[in-house]
């Protein structure tokens, strides 16, 4: 049998992003919130210990801009002009 990777799955729609957390062991746990956001749905999965990584760089509450797409890496950008990528896992595992 094949195991699934643990990771977090955002899928963008509009008006509202939902973070879903996989974890082969312990479930999963469901957030929704709400954003500006006007086009076709978009489903990414991300290791849960980069976005960590990138969250435990910020010193204060930012105001950050994410930019998405199905097949890139996802971006974000801080109003103090730091910047972070990171790739997306294959949504097969």
């Amino acid at each position: 049998a094949s195991e699934r990777s643990p990771g977090v799955i955002f899928t963008i729609q509009k008006g509202e992003m939902k973070l879903r957390a996989e974890e082969s062991e312990d479930g999963s746990s469901d957030i929704k919130v709400p954003i500006s956001y006007q086009g076709e749905e978009i489903k990414v999965k991300f290791d849960p210990k980069y976005l960590v990584d990138m969250l435990g760089a910020f010193e204060d509450e930012k105001n950050i801009e994410l930019y998405f797409s199905k097949e890139d890496p996802l971006l974000v950008k801080t109003d103090d002009n730091y910047i972070y990528v990171v790739m997306p896992m294959s949504m097969d595992r």
